[in-house]
């Protein structure tokens, strides 16, 4: 693990991990990105003020751990709907007096004849859910890191291959861990953030796996046998678990150790208790027989699933080992597997046995083993029926749906595919009337009954997920007719998803429990003409006193239309709405309610919550009067900018209500100067008298922990206080100096201070920033590490030992340069002097032993200097103009666990640096739960500054001969590893000679091609030529007996501004399905920093990790402008990217290396002299008129630089080519795409060795040109 402390590499559940601080915030981070995540009801302010002061919480969670008398905070239950059929009945005697809404308003006009209402006269009793404090979820997820080994190893790996699932002893599928497996051992990644797997992938896993072994005993099966598929469900799993039984099953992991601390946390689960009020609303709208209020896992509680799959794992044992075995002397169990509550049994039956016969077999040799445990099956879905071979199940459906929908479609296809989804709704409602007639065995009744192997409300959800994304898309497709006044008209899209969102609300009205498609079709249409029928039936339910399972499942439907609204309706852009949706009208009536429902003194906590949140994201409050809660009072009057706020809180309080305020305000003005009074008034009270209040300390502390968290909100605010003689700022300065608010950037030509000191921090602060460049900011680490000075010649350790008491102040710091111009050639001197900080505001972490702390401290420095930033745990900043809750989801304490290194997060698309930084900066600034990865990189085996030193001299020198002499720019090189066979010789390559833009569309649309009617058809264009790549890779594949299926590409490469930045999502479909770096040109773009606009083209490059896949996205600049460039557009070329190829046979070899240039650039035989020894095939992209002179370009080009180029132009002028040095005219030639105005796909193998000195046998066997001189 690198750095870290040995006691990190394998967590245990003893005293010593369960209170350790660094063990505790990660299962704190765990725990806080699943509850936001999944529990609608999540407590938004306790999360918040979680991760502002997680610090000093954690000490009090310890604190609370290691008391004598700790226990559980007690649960709140929070009833939720399940699955039932609701309906409108004739109304009788309807009773318009009694309509007054508990207080909420209702329109009498507007009385129904008929009353919504279950279909059932017994409704069914609701979830009971349960809210689980932070504390107690995080202390139990502490509990899970340290037993999660052992436990997933005992279940297995669940990307086993069907045909060895039996011999693994591999049988549970549900609630599994994000593990890596190494053989049968499982490793739990305990520093990332993710805890429970995929569930589709599991859950398909699950569903395929009756099929396989179904299909398998059929064609084992002797004459008169008969193959059946049993589901099976365990009654109320969660809530009649026994936790005295599960607590032994916890302690025998433990190989019953008594360690006090589990022992202490075992007991206050054994006893954990409901609140006072629970236990009565339980048993008002749960209770189904006589039980009382569950006293089983809690459902809601992040590890939950964990547990449940503890409580079964010797369940798991005994019937895995009855798979094979005769479960009776007439039936046989051929497979048995679980997903949660969810069974799934595969048996060979005789002839003549009756289903009531196999029911009774498996509830004594199966379910007897549950009873043990104090579980039953729920009879009511016990489900047997004969297996048929090949019947194709809707899960089948739903997976080829999936699979066509992620990747790229045009505009035709997502119609056809919302068609499929549209039909798949109506199957969901034929489903569910199915199902009152299932003991109807008549062969002609049954004759299309599907394979029902997907419940009727998951196909709706996935339904309305996937149209949701496809009427996105479609949107995109087609730009909106304007009327004289400029306004938006609206056309068949607009009434499409009019349609759809009062589709997906009618199928919520026959099921309320699946608010997914409620907030869904409000989402595609947010208008008051379908929310205020929605609104009116809900606060009518409300008022049915007598109702109590009805009022809870209306407050349960309320609550997350409020969090919808205001998590994601009120963050989307106009255009994603029809034109014809009264949006401004839709939020307004909503408020109305929610103001209501805060000033109704009867409203249950759970929705009172939600109406809050959903009036603090509003900005909307009842002005007239406080409510209960001083958070909401607070954060409103701050919004509302009011200059005297009276009101007790904490400092933490004050920092979250503050951050909170100034995130969610649309004026934030308003904020900076209600703040600043408050500051004001507590800056002259010198004591806190009254107690509870805010006083001068406060002051302090507040500006210290708004510097780390929001440097530009104090910034604001210390504007404000200086323009308006405000005291409280002289408490400050120091906070703001060491926050480096007070160093402005150098601003000019860095030359004219050749061989003068000059500010560090004002020279990483420029947004030309030349320590943002690899080149210098390790040529600066070196200096660092050398006594201070930097030497060009690279060619001696000094035997200066360095000395970091302390953080180094990159505000104290001295930086004196001889040439800044040549910085990045590394043919320069250069010196710094450094000053320390004994008290940083953005300290070393706890965790840190002493012997790894300088080490910690160089990895701070490079950082900082990187992204130009005293915080060097900060990520590229995101845009906070927009009024929008995301939430205060991370803090510095929470970003020292979970760091992002890439070029892309330290600085976007534009950072001149490679992954090799990347990987430098994880070892020295790792987290504990996570694990050195190699990658491409050989690193030290024992760190230390001299280890360090000799590490960055090495690739100082790579750099320095890597450097382009002749255009005088430094080379980057992206080292990657594809996960290819050993026997890979070439590349796929798709060349895409697309039509659009045309060369006339910058006169008609613009430079840089936005107006709303071209970029419709733009990514029209854009989405359908990448279908069309798609079926060209499967005609290209039609041959292949074996791989007819395979959509694979390694490379695909787009004309030069033939894709909008916009529209790059499309490509990263196309890449997903295929598996391809994409080299494209982009239409001209404003870089961030730069003065543009600017021609780019941009790599995309998928890659597999162990954490799942992510792209890596970098760009090529482009330095020569061609004619109807000049003058508007800027040159930006910094640095020139190769992508290095890794072979998995040449794993020490510098592996196959593309590099590409935009058009112009390319006639410079500058960059060709560059690149000639660097890279192994030369791409271009081009929009170009001038076919010919392109043409003899390359022609001198593949032979001049000794391998394949690649020239693709747009389909106006064609041309595109590509070509390699091999002696026959046929082989060098590789394709050529003659003729104008036509959309090309050209598809060819680009050999990887036949011009290179390694891979002898992996050579094509062409024949080559002789090698040109030099």
């Amino acid at each position: 693990m690198g750095l870290l402390a040995n006691k990190y590499r394998a967590l245990q559940p003893t005293f010593e991990y369960l209170t350790d601080k660094v063990v505790l915030a990660q299962a704190w981070k765990k725990a806080h990105q699943y509850i936001r995540s999944t529990n609608w009801y999540a407590d938004n302010f306790e999360l918040d003020r979680s991760a502002i002061d997680l610090d000093e919480r954690l000490d009090h969670w310890l604190a609370d751990l290691k008391s004598p008398d700790f226990s559980f905070d007690d649960l709140r239950l929070v009833p939720a709907p399940k699955a039932e059929r609701w309906t409108f009945v004739k109304a009788q005697n309807l009773n318009i007096l009694d309509m007054d809404m508990v207080g909420w308003g209702f329109d009498a006009s507007e009385v129904s004849t008929h009353k919504w209402c279950p279909e059932a006269k017994t409704p069914k009793p609701l979830r009971p859910l349960a809210h689980v404090s932070i504390r107690d979820q995080s202390l139990l997820m502490a509990l899970m890191m340290c037993l999660v080994n052992k436990v997933e190893s005992s279940q297995g790996n669940t990307a086993t291959h069907l045909n060895e699932v039996h011999q693994k002893r591999i049988v549970n599928y549900g609630n599994r861990l994000y593990c890596q497996f190494k053989d049968s051992d499982a490793t739990f990644a305990w520093g990332n953030s993710t805890s429970y797997s995929k569930y589709f992938s599991d859950y398909q896993k699950f569903l395929a796996r009756p099929l396989y072994f179904g299909a398998e005993a059929l064609q084992q099966k002797l004459k008169g046998q008969h193959v059946f598929e049993v589901h099976l469900d365990i009654a109320k799993f969660y809530d009649n678990i026994d936790r005295s039984k599960l607590a032994s099953g916890i302690r025998a992991l433990c190989d019953n150790n008594l360690d006090p601390i589990v022992e202490k946390l075992l007991a206050s689960f054994v006893s954990w208790k409901w609140d006072a009020t629970s236990p009565a609303i339980y048993e008002a709208v749960c209770k189904s027989n006589q039980e009382n209020i569950p006293s089983g896992i809690p459902q809601g509680l992040v590890v939950g699933g964990f547990l449940a799959n503890i409580y079964l794992l010797k369940f798991d044992e005994i019937a895995q080992a009855l798979i094979g075995q005769d479960l009776s002397e007439n039936i046989h169990l051929v497979d048995y597997c679980r997903y949660v509550d969810d069974m799934r049994l595969t048996i060979l039956v005789d002839d003549g046995i009756r289903s009531e016969e196999i029911r009774s077999v498996i509830d004594e040799k199966i379910g007897g083993h549950l009873l043990a445990l104090g579980l039953k099956f729920n009879h009511d879905k016990t489900k047997i029926e004969k297996f048929r071979y090949k019947r194709a199940g809707i899960s089948t459906k739903l997976k080829d749906i999936q699979s066509k929908v992620s990747g790229p479609l045009s505009a035709t296809e997502v119609d056809e595919q919302l068609g499929h989804l549209e039909g798949l709704i109506g199957l969901a409602d034929s489903l569910r009337a199915s199902e009152t007639d299932q003991d109807n065995t008549n062969p002609l009744a049954i004759i299309e009954a599907p394979s029902n192997d997907v419940r009727d409300d998951t196909l709706l959800r996935f339904s309305a997920n996937k149209i949701h994304a496809l009427l996105k898309q479609k949107r995109s497709f087609f730009s909106q007719e304007l009327d004289e006044n400029g306004n938006p008209k609206p056309g068949a899209w607009d009434y499409l998803q009019e349609r759809m969102a009062r589709k997906f609300i009618s199928c919520w009205s026959k099921d309320p429990s699946l608010t997914l498609l409620l907030k869904k079709g409000l989402e595609l249409f947010p208008d008051k003409r379908i929310l205020k029928p929605v609104l009116g039936q809900l606060t009518s339910v409300t008022k049915r006193e007598a109702e109590l399972q009805q009022q809870q499942v209306a407050q349960y439907c309320l609550g997350e239309i409020f969090r919808h609204a205001a998590t994601l309706i009120h963050t989307k852009e106009k255009w994603t709405f029809p034109a014809h949706a009264d949006v401004s009208g839709f939020f307004e009536h909503l408020q109305n309610l929610a103001v209501k429902i805060i000033s109704s003194p009867s409203t249950h906590k759970n929705l009172l919550d939600q109406a809050m949140f959903y009036c603090l994201v509003r900005n909307d409050s009842p002005l007239d009067q406080d409510t209960n809660s001083d958070d909401f009072n607070i954060i409103t009057k701050m919004m509302k900018g009011y200059r005297n706020i009276s009101a007790k809180m904490s400092a933490v309080d004050f920092v979250a209500n503050a951050l909170l305020s100034y995130q969610l305000s649309r004026d934030k003005g308003l904020v900076v100067r209600a703040v600043s009074c408050l500051l004001e008034k507590s800056f002259v009270k010198v004591f806190p008298l009254p107690a509870g209040g805010l006083y001068r300390a406060d002051v302090f502390r507040f500006c210290k922990k708004i510097a780390v968290e929001s440097p530009e909100f104090l910034f604001a605010l210390a504007d404000y206080a200086k323009n308006n003689d405000c005291g409280w700022i002289s408490e400050c300065k120091g906070v703001m100096e060491k926050a480096g608010l007070f160093q402005l950037a150098i601003t000019g030509d860095l030359n004219r201070f050749n061989g003068r000191p000059i500010s560090l921090l004002g020279v990483v602060k420029r947004p030309d920033n030349p320590f943002a460049h690899e080149n210098a900011a390790l040529a600066l680490l070196l200096a660092l590490m050398s006594g201070g000075d930097f030497d060009c010649n690279l060619n001696s350790l000094t035997d200066n030992t360095l000395d970091l008491p302390a953080n180094i102040d990159l505000g104290n710091c001295k930086i004196t340069c001889s040439n800044w111009g040549k910085i990045q050639s590394l043919d320069v001197r250069f010196s710094i002097v450094i000053g320390f900080d004994e008290d940083p505001i953005f300290p070393l972490p706890e965790w840190i032993e002493d012997n790894h702390k300088p080490l910690y401290r160089l990895g701070i420095f490079l950082r900082s200097c990187l992204m130009g930033n005293v915080d060097w745990s900060s990520m590229t900043p995101a845009d906070s103009s927009q009024a929008r809750y995301i939430g205060l989801r991370s803090s510095f304490m929470k970003r020292q666990l979970g760091m992002m290194h890439s070029p892309e997060a330290l600085n976007g698309e534009t950072a001149p640096m490679s992954n090799w930084v990347s990987s430098l900066l994880f070892a020295l600034l790792q987290w504990p739960g996570t694990n050195l990865h190699e990658g491409n990189y050989e690193w030290p085996k024992v760190w230390d500054i001299k280890a360090l030193q000799k590490l960055t001299i090495e690739r100082l020198e790579y750099q320095k001969e890597l450097f382009c002499k002749m255009t005088g720019i430094p080379a980057y090189v992206e080292k990657l590893s594809f996960g290819w066979q050993k026997d890979k010789k070439s590349l796929k390559v798709i060349m895409v000679q697309s039509l659009l833009p045309l060369k006339g569309d910058f006169q008609e649309h613009g430079l840089m091609l936005d107006t709303p009617k071209y970029r419709s058809r733009h990514r029209r264009h854009i989405a359908s030529v990448a279908e069309l790549i798609l079926h060209k890779a499967h005609s290209q594949r039609s041959i292949d007996d074996l791989n007819y299926k395979d959509s694979s590409i390694d490379l695909i490469i787009w004309p030069e501004l033939s894709v909008s930045e916009q529209d790059v999502d499309i490509l990263h479909q196309l890449a997903n399905k295929t598996g391809a770096i994409i080299f494209t040109g982009l239409t001209f773009i404003n870089l961030p920093g730069v003065e543009g606009p600017n021609n780019v083209a941009k790599w995309l490059i998928p890659q597999k990790l162990s954490s799942g896949k992510k792209f890596i996205s970098r760009l090529q600049g482009k330095f020569n402008m061609m004619k109807d460039e000049v003058g508007k557009v800027k040159p930006w070329r910094p640095y020139q990217l190769l992508i290095e190829l890794v072979h998995p046979a040449f794993p020490k070899d510098k592996g196959f290396t593309l590099s590409g240039s935009v058009c112009y650039d390319a006639t410079d035989i500058k960059i060709s002299a560059d690149l000639k020894d660097k890279s192994d095939a030369y791409l271009v992209v081009a929009l170009n008129q001038d076919v010919t002179t392109f043409d003899s370009m390359v022609d001198a080009l593949y032979y001049h630089m000794y391998q394949h180029v690649a020239l693709v132009n747009t389909g106006e002028f064609g041309g595109s080519v590509a070509k390699a040095p091999y002696k026959e005219r046929h082989d060098k030639l590789i394709t050529h795409v003659h003729g104008s105005h036509q959309v090309s796909i050209s598809s060819f193998e680009m050999n990887m060795f036949d011009f290179r000195n390694v891979g002898a046998s992996y050579k094509s066997g062409k024949k080559v040109k002789t090698k040109p001189a030099g």
